[in-house]
């Protein structure tokens, strides 16, 4: 089974999240499917659904607005890609600097996809 990381940067539940949520859903005979959020509040009401299906809901409640806390974030993903161990990390940003940040920091952890 493989892991998958979706990556979300949405603080509220909207079209994204729910797509996200459907994929945990319909995919979790062949993934096992976790979401890293700015913080918990998007899928807050839907953390039974999430843990039924396999799924854990990650946040590191830092500030993305301030320049250290987004330093803070990379940090935090860099150490958390290397203990998880994914094989996906899916990104749901429209932000074209996080998006890359994200990846560069997820290939230099040895994600694959």
């Amino acid at each position: 089974m493989k892991k998958v990381l979706l990556v979300s940067m949405g603080e509220e539940f909207g079209g994204i999240e729910k797509l996200e949520l459907d994929y945990l859903k319909n995919l979790n005979s062949k993934y096992k499917i976790d979401f890293l959020t700015p913080n918990d509040n998007p899928f807050k009401k839907f953390k039974k659904v999430i843990k039924q299906n396999g799924g854990k809901i990650y946040n590191f409640n830092v500030s993305r607005k301030k320049y250290i806390g987004r330093i803070k974030y990379f940090f935090n993903l860099f150490i958390f890609l290397k203990k998880n161990k994914y094989d996906i990390v899916h990104i749901n940003s429209s932000v074209f600097l996080f998006s890359f940040q994200v990846v560069l920091v997820s290939k230099l952890c040895g994600v694959k996809k």
